[in-house]
C-alpha cells in the first residue's frame, strides 16, 4: 500500500500496527515487521532521466511513502488469526488514509498481499505495454502460467491467504 507522507498518518498507522500485533506476541515464531519506505523526488527524476518505468510513477514530483507490513509465524494453528489481523491492518490503514485523502493506489509488487493485483495499479497504458512485451518475448505465456508471483492479469491467489513460515518444512 502507498500513501502520501504525513506525520500524523504515519503515527496512526504505527498505532494500528501495534494494536493488531499485540494479541499475537506469544504466537510461536511470531516475527512482525512494519516498514515505511519513502520514495523521494530524486528517485522519480532518475526514472524520467532513464526513460520512465513500468510502474507509472515517473511523473511524480513529490515523495510517496510505500508501506510494508509482514508477519512471520511458525504454528499452522495461528494461520487464521494472523490472516485476520493482516486483513484488519490493511483495511484500517486504507480507510484511514482514504478518509484523510492521503491514500495512493500504487502497490509495490514485492510488498503486495497475494490477493492483491499490484500490476493493475501501474496504469492502463503501462499494463498494456507489459502485456505487449509478454506476448513478444514469452509468446507461449510460460511466465504467466508459473505458480506464485503476480501475473499481468491478476494476483497469484484469489483466496489471499498467507500461510506459516516453517523453516523445518523448507517454507
Amino acid at each position: 500500500m502507498s500513501v502520501e507522507p504525513d506525520r500524523q498518518l504515519a503515527g496512526d498507522i504505527l498505532e494500528i500496527w501495534r494494536q493488531e500485533v499485540a494479541p499475537m506476541v506469544n504466537f510461536s515464531g511470531i516475527l512482525p515487521a512494519l516498514q515505511f519506505q519513502p520514495q523521494t523526488p530524486n528517485i522519480f527524476e532518475a526514472m524520467r532521466r532513464n526513460g520512465g518505468n513500468a510502474v507509472g510513477l515517473q511523473d511524480r514530483n513529490s515523495t510517496l511513502l510505500i508501506l510494508n507490513w509482514s508477519i512471520g509465524w511458525s504454528n499452522p494453528a495461528d494461520d487464521a488469526a494472523v490472516n485476520a489481523a493482516y486483513a484488519r491492518i490493511t483495511q484500517r490503514v486504507m480507510d484511514l488514509s482514504q478518509s484523510r485523502r492521503l491514500f495512493h493506489p500504487f502497490k509495490y509488487a514485492n510488498y503486495a498481499h497475494p490477493s492483491q493485483d499490484p500490476i493493475a495499479t501501474y496504469g492502463l497504458e503501462n499494463k498494456q505495454r507489459l502485456l505487449g512485451v509478454s506476448r513478444k518475448y514469452d509468446p507461449t505465456g510460460l511466465f504467466q502460467k508459473n505458480p506464485g508471483q503476480f501475473k499481468l492479469n491478476g494476483s497469484p491467489s484469489k483466496a489471499g491467504y498467507l500461510t506459516t513460515c516453517r523453516p523445518e518444512a523448507g517454507i
